[in-house]
């Protein structure tokens, strides 16, 4: 809030400029007052906006749609020219204090006055979406704290700056805005439900509910983060956590939050003393600044009166500080008119707001250039993190295939193992079942010369058949009688030394085979018996 500067009209509409009061995207606000003496909010479209075709015409219907809102709880649209050559709009004034300056100069509001303020704006947002209304551009500035309960302002009106030409930008308040404002879908009426909700955490904790920092920050929380509603009163909590939902079809409406709060109970004031001081204040400030405001003089009026009447394309005399094409000569000598612009001619003030709309322009080109950085540094960030994670990913993949492989390694060797013990198994069940058994019971025909005599015979004949030698002795019942120490023991001698070296020999090659060491031990003692008993009798000579 502060007094009107040089390039400010004295009058837009009939309705006289006293104080400028804020400046946003679209235009300047002023403190104003009609002809019979009401204070009024004049909001003063931005030149460059004006020459805007489509703009005019969003523009229009949005004044049309917000004339319909009524309530408490809004600041009505009671006057507007949107086919004027600088468009203008009138609100309401409201005895009040903005909701942002109120907090940052008081601290957080009570939880009973927290209340009360959603049951007040749902009410307001209630009406505002009855006429088909999306606010756009709820934040605690276009929240005004009055005596008598809070007020919206600024409703309907964003979208008529939703345009390329105005900011190059998404319309909205960054910390307040909803994901899908931010990403450019399309908004339906449970944008403004998370607004609200971020307004409510805001007024519960002095500070928004994803922080501060860089808009391109702020708009990354927004997106990707919960809310911060710790200090939200817990009979709240659910209420502004569903309000602040990512999902727009999760988020309650104006009707179920009220519906959630119940009645209000009524008090003697909803807002703490040190609020109902921050009004006063602000509201004597707006009185001090009506009491200093110019008053027009006689020569002001008489030229107010002389003047032709005003077209519907001009609108009222006082607007034609700006002249179109062409009247500059009619007004650029008229007292009144010089005294009204500070002594600049028409012209040279349309050039000099010209040039301070270019250095607005260059201004909010840079930090539009800013806040593209910005999102490409956060993006970038992203996609650092991204392939950290995938990198991080990939790595745990590859541990896993390889414990995988391990494991189907170790399996594979325990595989073998067991194949090799089963394989081991069966060749010793061979080797039991091929081992030679009775060896023990031939020990009586090996040492007994019962076998032995007629091998000995028999092998004496095969030799002496194959090598013409004398045959032995022919055996007969009529010829038992020879010579036993002469025929027989040699023959018996061939016969132990025949049959127990085979039957040695053959048990030896069994148990080597089978790898049986009591056949080996035994087989081979009776190899080495016998042809030690063979030579001490002197068969070997």
């Amino acid at each position: 809030m502060g007094p009107l500067e040089s390039g400010d009209p004295d009058r837009v509409g009939r309705y006289r400029l006293v104080a400028r009061l804020g400046a946003g995207g679209m235009g300047q606000v002023y403190l104003g007052r009609s002809q019979a003496g009401r204070t009024v909010a004049v909001k003063r479209i931005h030149p460059h906006l004006a020459g805007d075709a489509s703009f005019r015409e969003r523009f229009a219907r949005e004044v049309t749609a917000a004339r319909q809102v009524s309530g408490a709880f809004t600041a009505p649209v009671i006057d507007a020219d949107p086919e004027g050559a600088v468009p203008w709009l009138v609100t309401a004034y409201v005895p009040s204090a903005p909701l942002d300056t109120a907090i940052d100069g008081t601290g957080p509001l009570p939880g009973a006055s927290l209340r009360f303020l959603a049951a007040g704006l749902a009410e307001a947002l209630m009406e505002i979406h009855r006429v088909g209304l999306i606010h756009r551009d709820l934040k605690p500035g276009n929240v005004l704290l009055a005596e008598d309960g809070p007020r919206v302002i600024d409703f309907g009106i964003a979208r008529a700056a939703d345009t390329q030409t105005a900011t190059q930008s998404v319309i909205g308040t960054p910390g307040f805005m909803s994901p899908e404002q931010i990403q450019g879908d399309h908004l339906t009426a449970a944008s403004d439900m998370f607004a609200f909700g971020a307004i409510l955490a805001y007024a519960a904790s002095g500070t928004g509910p994803f922080g501060t920092g860089s808009v391109p920050t702020l708009m990354m929380r927004i997106i990707n983060d919960r809310p911060d509603l710790s200090a939200v009163p817990h009979d709240l909590v659910p209420l502004v956590s569903a309000c602040m939902a990512k999902d727009p079809a999760a988020r309650p409406g104006p009707q179920q939050v009220l519906d959630v709060l119940g009645d209000a109970e009524p008090g003697a004031s909803w807002l703490p003393p040190a609020f109902v001081s921050a009004i006063h204040a602000s509201v004597g400030e707006v009185q001090k600044l009506l009491g200093h405001a110019p008053q027009p003089g006689p020569d002001a009026a008489t030229a107010m009166f002389n003047e032709a009447p005003p077209t519907a394309a001009q609108g009222y005399g006082s607007t034609r500080v700006f002249p179109e094409p062409g009247q500059a000569g009619a007004t650029a000598g008229h007292p009144a008119t010089r005294r009204q612009t500070g002594g600049l001619s028409p012209e040279e003030l349309r050039r000099e707001e010209l040039r301070r709309e270019e250095l607005r322009l260059e201004q909010l080109r840079r930090e539009d250039e800013l806040r593209r950085a910005e999102l490409r540094r956060e993006e970038d960030r992203r996609r650092e993190l991204a392939r950290r994670e995938d990198e991080r990913r990939e790595a745990m993949r590859r541990q896993e295939q390889q414990r995988e492989e391990q494991r189907r390694a170790h399996e594979r060797r325990e595989e073998q193992l067991r194949r090799d013990e089963m394989r081991r198994e069966q060749q010793r069940a061979r080797a039991q079942a091929s081992r030679p058994h009775g060896l023990a019971a031939w020990m009586v025909f090996l040492v007994l010369p019962i076998l032995q005599w007629p091998v000995g015979w028999f092998s004496q004949w095969t030799l002496s058949s194959m090598f013409d030698q004398d045959a032995p002795p022919e055996i007969s019942l009529d010829n038992l009688s020879f010579d036993l120490f002469g025929e027989l023991l040699p023959l018996l001698g061939l016969g132990y030394f025949v049959l127990n070296n085979l039957v040695g020999l053959y048990y030896l090659a069994r148990s080597i085979y089978s790898q049986y060491l009591f056949g080996i031990v035994g087989s081979s003692l009776v190899l080495v018996v016998t042809n030690i008993v063979l030579y001490n009798v002197g068969f070997f000579e």
